[in-house]
């Protein structure tokens, strides 16, 4: 998925990205099928 639209995704949930690098998401911070909460803040890597 592009960064952008991971960014807008994630951003609809509640959730707070910081996002480094450009292109598409390579690794987030949080655990794939972890518990989210609003205003948690994400990291996504991209490639």
């Amino acid at each position: 998925m592009s960064g952008m639209d991971a960014v807008a995704l994630l951003g609809n949930m509640g959730l707070k990205v910081q996002i480094k690098g450009m292109g598409k998401v390579k690794k987030q911070s949080l655990s794939p099928g972890a518990p989210l909460k609003k205003n948690e803040i994400i990291i996504l890597e991209l490639s």
